[in-house]
């Protein structure tokens, strides 16, 4: 309103007098009130009083049916101070035709309007611009305030709505000052009022404030400089070009790789993306090893025998001599075998158990220890000891211990089958198949008394579990096969990498593609099975002959010359009992790959196998790389559990296994074997698979995961947040969800139990400020009793260095000691 007077102290002093906390619960600006104009008010539940402003010739004012006399008249503008302590008011306005007034209450409740942008934009301005849409928005000042609250933009002259935004409650924008958010508004150039409404116990509040939808100010275009957050401006069209992992109009968007996510508050020249552990980089691009693993050595290979040291199994030693011999000068591979280990075993009666391991380096040494090598007489049911043995042989200092050429020779039933896990996972941890040759004792000199074992699956086990070939020379007794087998077999352990291993029904017809795309013209087909059957093999149509046609199993070597895929058929020559055959197709190559599992980015392997009950990541190793960098996808069955993921390249400089593969995997069952398949492309045109085998290796006995005790009655006794037998299940807590041995946590939870309630917001000063942590008052309470001796002796040792390492802030500092026990403080 507009006032024009000579005594300006007395106006001041008239208006000051009311204008305590002023809150406007009703307005009309420039209305003609010839015919009076009546409206009901009513104050909110935290205001006080009810004051009118008029301004306009001739005016008077009905106060609830009454005449109101103006408490103070200043020319046309007229002051009344009328309803202290009413909470409602029926107020008539009459007068001329330019009338003005103001009902208002005095109120410390307040509500304070707004126009954003957007909705992720707190508040843009506190007046809108015309022909741009924008959200009316709102806060409430209040000690209690509610939760929902009523916008609506009325006209200055009647009242009229001009737009009614809606209700809005007050969880809309919980992370914003201005936490109501209204209907979006395009408002045409004018004066109005914003109308904010909202209910409480008592009754309904109303607060009125002036406003205006103003026109932006024109001004002229101005050719703003191209910012391309680091990529290239392309002048010729005003565009930017982007660099890796980087996108968007101006390159604005970050791409963060390997898990990782875009920082929200990066710091000056900061990184852009919060990494996992092992990443690095401004995109999380790079994978580095903290701890590197000695780099396995697979130039050379080591041949190792492992044999019953028993008279019943001397007839096959000339074989087992020349096998050996065989296996190391092959012409192929002269010299490429330089470490030799034997392993002898015997148990001549029940307890009496002796086993031998010896290395050699050089093939004549190891041919005369297998042809000295003491034995000893046992029963033919004397149960033997093998998988001690194997655990022997592989535990042997080795300067090559991976990818061993590893042959089982025995003729006797196990007696250490509780030994058959730790020798099936160490050898996996060296990539080691065993081969195993059963015999019948005597062989070709044995008489009716000498039989076969009968129960051969644990050795079948092994052989199966490891990747190597169990081979029954039970009813085969000469003087060759036991050769046969081993030479031809030993002559290709020296760079032979696994295709692809698969169990097929082979009582009928087996159709399979083989691939070659890598430039390697030669492939190695095993088939093995049980009994003694033939098949005809075929390879796009031509008919293959095998190089070793033995009981259980036979070798086949095809010559692939071009490069594109081959049609295999395998065909049973006569009718068979339904049954299965191991399918096994290899290489010979100079490149090997080795698998192993990482239980964190940044460590290099932690073993070859899987560990039940711990999470953890595939990592590849390749011995040569490629020309190009090659795409590595990995997949595998284990239990059910089908695992896929594409591996993200090592720096080389830090890490051994170069891939590492950012999904992780919990093996679900122990003592479960599977097979991963690796599969290798480039864009050169380079492919080619293979197949590693693997297992869940099972804790060692008497071990609870995840810190448990063992409890030699109840097992393990679990700490909080575990459960199962072994405390190998995590309690996931906040709607998270266990699965492949880690919780799984929903947003703003995390924690490895998902125990943590993250935060949403920001501090910035409490994220760089340097001392966050300010001691003011440090107490030490104090047992004086004996039972706490140990402890105040750790105090009176530690507590001056404690003191001198408390962050000093320039405040002062209070140290208390208490000192208490049952009776006296």
């Amino acid at each position: 309103m507009k006032l024009i007077t000579s005594d300006a102290a007395k106006v001041w002093q008239s208006l000051f007098g009311l204008n305590l906390y002023p809150e406007t619960i009703a307005v009309q600006r420039n209305f003609d009130c010839t015919t009076p104009v009546t409206v009901t008010v009513s104050k909110g539940a935290y205001d006080t009083g009810i004051f009118i402003y008029t301004s306009g010739s001739g005016i008077t004012v009905t106060y609830n049916g009454a005449a109101a006399t103006a408490n103070a008249t200043f020319g046309t503008f007229q002051i009344f101070n009328q309803g202290f302590n009413d909470s409602t008011a029926t107020v008539t306005i009459g007068g001329g035709t330019s009338c003005n007034y103001r009902i208002f209450t005095s109120s410390l409740e307040s509500v304070v309007p707004g126009f954003a942008a957007s909705s992720q934009v707190d508040i843009s301005k506190s007046y809108p611009p015309a022909y741009i849409p924008v959200l009316p928005v709102a806060r409430i000042v209040s000690s209690s305030p509610p939760t929902t609250l009523h916008y609506t933009a009325v006209n200055q002259a009647d009242g009229s709505v001009i737009f009614d935004g809606g209700d809005s409650q007050n969880i809309a924008r919980t992370d914003c000052n201005f936490p109501f958010q209204f209907a979006s508004w395009n408002c045409s150039e004018r004066t109005f009022f914003s109308k904010l409404t909202y209910t409480e116990a008592s009754g309904t509040t109303t607060r009125i404030i002036p406003s205006v939808c103003f026109t932006p100010v024109y001004r002229d275009p101005m050719d703003i400089p191209l910012t391309c957050n680091g990529g290239t401006v392309n002048r010729s069209n005003n565009t930017c070009s982007c660099p890796p992992y980087q996108s968007g109009q101006y390159c604005e968007i970050y791409q963060c790789q390997n898990g990782g996510t875009v920082n929200p508050f990066p710091m000056s020249g900061g990184s852009k993306c919060i990494c996992q552990d092992g990443f690095s980089g401004s995109f999380c691009e790079s994978l580095s090893c903290t701890s590197m693993s000695p780099r396995p050595d697979t130039s050379k290979k080591a041949v190792n025998f492992v044999i019953q040291a028993t008279n019943s199994l001397s007839s096959i030693m000339a074989q087992i001599q020349a096998s050996a011999k065989s296996i190391a000068a092959f012409p192929t591979n002269p010299g490429y075998f330089n470490n030799f280990v034997l392993t002898t075993f015997v148990n001549k009666t029940s307890g009496d158990t002796v086993v031998t391991t010896q290395t050699y380096n050089n093939v004549t040494q190891f041919i005369t220890a297998i042809d000295n090598m003491e034995g000893g007489s046992s029963e033919l049911d004397q149960y033997q000891n093998p998988f001690t043995a194997i655990l022997s042989t592989l535990n042997a200092t080795n300067p090559h211990p991976w990818r061993q050429s590893l042959f089982l020779f025995v003729d006797a039933l196990p007696s250490d089958t509780d030994m058959i896990d730790l020798a099936i996972s160490s050898a996996i941890n060296f990539a080691t198949s065993i081969n195993v040759v059963l015999t019948k004792p005597f062989g070709i000199y044995g008489d009716d008394t000498a039989t076969c074992i009968t129960n051969f699956s644990a050795y079948q086990k092994v052989a199966d579990t490891t990747g190597g070939i169990f081979i029954n020379l039970c009813d085969k007794n000469d003087n060759s096969s036991v050769q046969t087998f081993v030479s031809n077999l030993g002559q290709y352990h020296y760079n032979l990498e696994t295709v692809s291993r698969e169990q097929v029904a082979c009582s009928s017809t087996v159709t399979k593609t083989i691939e070659q795309n890598d430039g390697i013209q030669s492939r190695l087909l095993f088939l093995t099975f049980n009994g003694d059957y033939n098949f005809e093999v075929s390879l796009n149509g031509q008919v293959k002959s095998a190089t070793v046609t033995l009981p259980g199993i036979r070798i086949y070597k095809l010559e692939v010359y071009d490069m594109g895929n081959y049609t295999l058929v395998i065909n049973p020559t006569s009718q068979l009992p339904m049954m299965t055959c191991g399918l096994v197709i290899g290489e010979q190559t100079g490149q090997t790959i080795l698998a192993g599992f990482s239980q964190n980015p940044s460590i290099d392997y932690s073993s070859f196998s899987a560990q039940y009950g711990i999470a953890s990541y595939p990592t590849l190793f390749m011995s040569t790389q490629l020309q190009s960098p090659p795409t590595v996808t990995l997949s595998f069955n284990n239990a059910g559990t089908t695992y896929k993921a594409t591996g993200v390249m090592r720096n080389a400089s830090s890490c051994q296994f170069d891939y590492f593969f950012n999904e992780p995997f919990g093996c679900p069952t122990a003592g479960e074997a599977f097979t991963i398949n690796a599969r290798f492309t480039t864009t050169d045109g380079i492919s080619f698979n293979r197949a590693i085998q693997s297992i869940c290796q099972a804790p060692a006995p008497g071990t609870c995961l995840n810190g448990g005790f063992l409890d030699s009655v109840s097992g393990c006794t679990c700490p909080p947040g575990f459960q199962g037998p072994f405390c190998e299940v995590r309690l996931c807590y906040n709607g998270g969800t266990f699965a492949q041995d880690m919780c799984k946590c929903p947003p703003n939870v995390g924690g490895a139990n998902c125990e943590f309630i993250l935060c949403d917001k920001w501090d910035y000063l409490e994220t760089y400020d340097n001392n966050f942590v300010a001691y003011e008052t440090i107490a030490f309470a104090l047992n004086t009793k004996l039972l706490s001796l140990s402890v105040n002796y750790l105090l009176e040792t530690y507590i001056t260095d404690f003191i001198n390492a408390v962050h000093n802030n320039a405040q002062a500092k209070q140290f208390i000691l208490v000192t208490f026990d049952s009776q006296s403080l």
